[in-house]
């Protein structure tokens, strides 16, 4: 049983580590499938409550789904801002990540040149 769960582990996590479409990769009708299906098409229709629970149904943060899940070869925010989905973009937007700030420390005794 302890082998069995562990595989299934190692399986799951395997299937989030790269972007993953539903078109070229899984097979139809598959879990996994299913569950893009149902991600991208609450997506497209804009229907946040139902986009969240089939977020949770499968187990899928929301974290991972904006960095990951990947509809018509587009990120998921990209997707929502294209189909004009203003209320998804606005409950996935907190979770997009923004592009690193670099930080600069300088000696403030220092003379100045």
């Amino acid at each position: 049983m302890k082998r069995y769960l562990t595989l299934t582990a190692v399986l799951a996590s395997a299937l989030l580590v790269a972007p993953v479409t539903a078109n070229n990769l899984i097979d139809e009708g598959s879990y996994v499938h299913t569950a893009l299906v149902e991600v991208c098409t609450h997506t497209k229709n804009d229907q946040p409550g139902k986009l969240f629970r089939t977020l949770r149904e499968y187990r899928i943060s929301k974290q991972s789904a904006v960095d990951k899940v990947m509809c018509n070869k587009q990120q998921l925010l990209t997707f929502a801002r294209n189909h004009n989905a203003n209320r998804v973009v606005s409950m996935l937007q907190p979770y997009e990540r923004l592009p690193e700030r670099k930080v600069i420390i300088s000696d403030i005794t220092a003379p100045a040149n």
